[in-house]
């Protein structure tokens, strides 16, 4: 029993989580990476402070909600974890909570393309250009190999 919940942590959990068992040595980035980098490249993009109003208007619609889905996932994450310490987890249980969590990255992916869409929209065509080669230099943590 105690084989199979490492198994099941190693093969299912820990990818669901973010995580990814050959990524040894390979660099991950945090949220403050990130931060800081679109931080960089809004100074770059050159706003103006129409612009730049619009784009702030675009972070805090979108803030709130991204932080409530994500506790939910982080709450689906806990009961996912909860379910597993058990004598004999529920298999079909796991698969409807991992089914869920899967779910809710789409949600979470959905929203971010929506809110870069948003973005595009208050740029002119040189400040898009730049935008999507910034695109291209974004430190993902999984994305990019």
């Amino acid at each position: 029993m105690k084989r199979l919940t490492i198994i099941l942590l190693l093969l299912v959990i820990i990818p669901l989580m973010g995580g990814d068992l050959f990524a040894f040595g390979k660099k991950t980035y945090r949220r403050d990476d990130i931060a800081s980098f679109w931080k960089k490249v809004k100074q770059e993009l050159n706003l103006t402070s129409e612009q730049r109003g619009k784009i702030e208007a675009i972070e805090k619609q979108y803030r709130e909600q991204m932080k409530q889905i994500m506790e939910k996932k982080r709450g689906k994450h806990r009961e996912l974890m909860e379910k597993l310490k058990g004598a004999s987890p529920d298999e079909a249980e796991l698969n409807r909570l991992a089914d869920e969590i899967a779910s809710i990255n789409a949600e979470l992916l959905k929203m971010r393309i929506r809110m870069t869409v948003e973005y595009k929209k208050v740029l002119d065509e040189k400040q898009r250009e730049k935008f999507d080669a910034a695109l291209e230099k974004m430190p993902y943590r999984r994305y990019r190999r």
